[in-house]
């Protein structure tokens, strides 16, 4: 049985719109599969967002609940996905990755100046708290991530500045001018 039609059983009772959606089921499935199917390539869990949604036509407002995560459908499907089809070092590299945006959304907010001083520091040590958080998970996925495919950021510094930084920008801006 593939994977979609599996995932149409054992979710065919929900009903997304309860969770603000628009879109049914099936796009959702096939946005959850696109994005958190595990491939090679370790593209940005952003950049495949933003791929699956163009790709399946999805609307603003779907958009949002699904960049920012804020579905239990959504949490449900991806965990089964991820279940099926990964091991567990892929699963906690998703997962860390999806925390530390949902801190780093949070610490981003203005703190509020009308709050009692008391309230105010607190609020500031929260946000400080979640900026330790979201970059502990961040390292984390990181580390899960060197572990899996074997490719350290020192290496992958290395290739870029092999590759990119071998001229100087006024040579690049030459060969573009002499274009």
């Amino acid at each position: 049985m593939e994977l979609k039609e599996y995932l149409l059983l054992k979710f065919q009772g929900e009903e997304p719109s309860t969770e603000g959606f628009s879109i049914g089921i099936d796009d959702i499935l096939d946005y959850c599969i696109s994005v958190y199917k595990k491939r090679d390539d370790n593209a940005p869990l952003n950049k495949l967002k933003e791929e699956a949604i163009a790709r399946i036509g999805i609307k603003k407002k779907d958009a949002e609940i699904l960049m920012l995560n804020k579905s239990l459908l959504i949490s449900r499907i991806v965990t089964e996905i991820l279940r099926i089809t990964a091991d567990r070092d892929f699963e906690l590299y998703i997962s860390a990755l999806e925390a530390s945006t949902i801190l780093l959304e949070v610490v981003r907010r203005p703190i509020d100046d009308d709050l009692e001083d008391e309230k105010w520091a607190t609020a500031l040590k929260a946000k400080k708290q979640g900026f330790l958080d979201a970059r502990e998970l961040i390292k984390n996925a990181k580390d899960i991530l060197e572990n899996m495919t074997g490719i350290k950021d020192s290496d992958a510094q290395d290739h870029v500045e092999e590759v990119i930084f071998k001229e100087g920008l006024s040579e690049r801006l030459a060969k573009k001018a002499s274009k």
